[in-house]
Order: C-alpha cells, then sequence, then structure tokens
C-alpha cells in the first residue's frame, strides 16, 4: 500500500523476482496464493512495521517462508539500502531508482550518491518534469555526480512513462 517502497522494491529484484503486494495489517490472500502457488521460501519485506506489519512478518514464517526485513528511519534511507542492487530504465541501464523530494534531496540518497564510484556512472537520469522534481534538486544531483542529468518528462505522469519507455526500449513495436 506503500507506493515508495514498492517502487523502491524493484531496485532489488533485478527482473527475476517477483514483486507481490499486500495490506500493511494482513498478508492479501491472493499474494498468499502466489507465495505458496510459486513454492517461495524467502520474501524480503520492504518498509518497516508500520508499511508491512509484524503480523504480516509472523504469518509468513508460519508458512515456513524466511523473512527479511528491509526498513529504514524513512521512505528514502528504504529507497538508499535497496539501490545498492538494480524497472525498465533501471534494469536496462542497470541503475537504481532513487527517491527525492520535489526541492529536497534528503539525506540518505545524498549520502548513498556522495558515496559510489563516479568514474563508473556514464549517464544519471531525472524522471519528471520540473514540477516534480525540482531545477535546484537536479543540479545538486549533477554537482554531486559531477555531470549533466537528463530530465526526461512529459505533460503528465502517462506521458513521461511513455518517454522513459522510449529511451528504455527504442525499438520496441508495441
Amino acid at each position: 500500500e506503500v507506493f515508495a517502497d514498492a517502487i523502491s522494491s524493484g531496485n532489488i529484484t533485478d527482473g527475476k523476482m517477483p514483486i507481490l503486494y499486500t495490506e500493511g495489517s494482513k498478508l492479501n490472500e491472493k499474494t498468499r496464493q502466489q507465495l505458496k502457488n510459486r513454492n517461495i521460501k524467502k520474501v524480503h519485506i520492504i518498509g518497516g512495521e508500520k508499511t508491512i506489519s509484524k503480523d504480516v512478518e509472523e504469518f509468513l514464517k508460519k508458512m515456513g517462508i524466511e523473512v527479511e526485513r528491509i526498513d529504514g528511519r524513512d521512505r528514502y534511507a528504504v529507497n538508499a539500502k535497496l539501490a545498492k542492487s538494480s524497472v525498465g530504465l533501471a534494469n536496462k541501464t542497470k541503475s537504481p531508482i532513487l527517491l527525492v523530494q520535489k526541492n529536497t534531496l534528503p539525506t540518505s540518497i545524498k549520502e548513498y550518491l556522495s558515496s559510489i564510484d563516479k568514474t563508473k556512472i556514464l549517464k544519471s537520469y531525472i524522471v519528471g518534469g520540473a514540477n516534480s522534481i525540482s531545477d535546484s534538486v537536479k543540479a545538486e544531483i549533477d554537482s554531486i555526480l559531477n555531470l549533466k542529468s537528463i530530465r526526461i518528462a512529459g505533460h503528465d505522469r502517462y506521458k513521461t512513462s511513455v518517454e522513459v519507455s522510449k529511451i528504455a526500449y527504442p525499438n520496441a513495436k508495441k
């Protein structure tokens, strides 16, 4: 139910693991069935106990599933933890998806960007217009990475998604 954590979870799947959703207080029945049908042995819970309750964690353990929770003080800290691994454009470019606020680069994201080897970064994409991610946040990212990020934006989130797809899959027929 927490959009930011759902987006961040794409960073650890590497396109090879399913992302299953649930309510925060109880395990969704369809998700429970998928876990059973796929014979899942280990689950990463993304987010703290306010996102996915301890009850859900305990229920999974009773199903015989190993559980690892990845949490942090806020959605940005969770995102930074997950960014160390690698959704469309991100998987294709082997890049993490990092969450920022419109007018602020969260400390945990700033620390993550500062810690990575800048010589291995060839491009940086800012997904969303200036009404979503301000020019000042873009400039701060550019300064830390010592490069000029490419902004991908459309007149709304749907058009932005299309623009991302055009870059990630330029030869797609559908």
